[in-house]
């Protein structure tokens, strides 16, 4: 049974214990989505924090044990949280888990895209330090798809976009998240903070990537300057990836670029 709340009820959530420690664990952990987020509509804005700290807490893992037994048992954790979030019953107490149900994010079809992206996690834990960037890339693409359907659901009840740049922006955010994991930074990276620091990509891995990366966020900016607004503003952290390959990106500088690009509609 999923709980059914009012835009107006969902919008106050982030205010709540659960929705605070979401949206401050977001901030510390993406600051670039958490940006972008805040230009969603209030109710969307609170459904996309409930699934950005899921998101983060499943991408944690990896830096939390080193034992492949001991991170199964957490993804398996995770797994039960989202069907009881769904189930509407006995949702266990963790604000992460709480608050996805809070914010009506319990659907069946959720359920099956966050549960494919544990699973995206849990396969390719084991061989987590020895993937070469294209395919750290790719498995970001992979993991990053599933949140891209949660997040259009959210935003697109009276704003679809076609499947060809659907699929483009699942492949920026791939390519997104691909940084943050080769290069943590301090906007951005599911490591601990004290891990994080600015970006060095070395010389031959970015040989690999530049040209892939490059192709994508310029198939992304076409997206976003015809997209309708809605769509356009929470996916705005899309609008950074060269900026963040190719120099140091402070957080002034990333709010900045952020509201620029929404305000002019050039990304």
């Amino acid at each position: 049974m999923v709980l059914r709340q009012s835009e107006k009820k969902i919008a106050s959530l982030i205010r709540s214990d659960n929705g605070l420690y979401c949206y401050n664990y977001v901030r510390d952990h993406d600051l670039l989505r958490w940006i972008s987020a805040g230009y969603a509509a209030p109710a969307e804005r609170a459904q996309l924090i409930a699934l950005y700290a899921f998101r983060i807490s499943i991408l944690q893992v990896k830096h939390a044990v080193t034992e492949p037994g001991i991170a199964a048992i957490r993804y398996q954790w995770w797994r039960e949280a989202l069907q009881e979030v769904v189930d509407g019953k006995g949702v266990r107490a963790h604000p992460v888990a709480a608050f996805l149900y809070e914010a009506n994010m319990g659907s069946r079809a959720h359920l099956a895209r966050l549960e494919a992206a544990i699973d995206v996690e849990a396969e390719q834990f084991e061989d987590r330090q020895n993937a070469n960037p294209l395919t750290i890339i790719d498995r970001q693409k992979a993991f990053e798809e599933q949140f891209s359907v949660c997040r259009l659901a959210v935003l697109s009840s009276d704003n679809d976009i076609s499947a060809s740049d659907h699929a483009a922006l699942n492949d920026a955010e791939g390519v997104l998240t691909a940084l943050q994991v080769m290069a943590p930074t301090r906007l951005g990276g599911s490591q601990p903070k004290s891990q994080r620091k600015d970006p060095v990509i070395p010389q031959e891995k970015r040989a690999l990537i530049v040209p892939q990366i490059t192709q994508v966020a310029d198939a992304t900016g076409d997206v976003l300057r015809t997209a309708p607004p809605a769509i356009a503003a929470p996916h705005a952290h899309l609008s950074l990836l060269k900026p963040l390959l190719e120099k140091r990106l402070t957080a002034i500088g990333a709010r900045l670029r952020i509201f620029l690009s929404i305000a002019t509609g050039r990304y």
